[in-house]
């Protein structure tokens, strides 16, 4: 039995979620990886994600679809100050690289590639993780 592990990097209200190019054959051999301290920042460019820092370090190419999945939340402000918990799963949807990066541009003024983004979850998944 193999275990794979995905992070989510985000910025605000956008997360993309990457697969991981390691497996491991145990499930805490693998959420050690995922929290550990190595693989905290990701770096958005136009055609690549750069992962990580020192022996971890791995790039995800834009054209390799089944590694990463963006999303961004669909809430409104008025929606997310009336939530009495934290945003969920369901409170986003998923999107393409090119509406990414078209997200960045329009939230942030002064914007640009490459964008630096902070991990805030990991999760482990048994055998194959692929994102459609």
């Amino acid at each position: 039995m193999d275990f794979r592990t995905t992070i989510a990097y985000h910025d605000a209200f956008l997360e993309v979620e990457l697969v991981l190019p390691y497996t491991f054959a145990t499930k805490s051999e693998a959420e050690k990886l995922g929290n550990g301290p190595s693989l905290t920042d990701a770096t958005l460019h136009p055609d690549k994600i750069v992962v990580g820092k020192g022996k971890e370090r791995f790039t995800i190419n834009k054209q390799d679809t089944s590694l990463y999945q963006f999303r961004v939340c669909r809430l409104s402000q008025e929606e997310l100050e009336r939530k009495t918990f934290m945003v969920s799963y369901e409170d986003y949807d998923n999107i393409s690289w090119e509406e990414a990066v078209a997200y960045l541009y329009k939230t942030y003024e002064h914007a640009s590639l490459p964008f630096s983004l902070e991990s805030y979850y990991y999760a482990v998944y048994e055998n194959e993780v692929v994102f459609s």
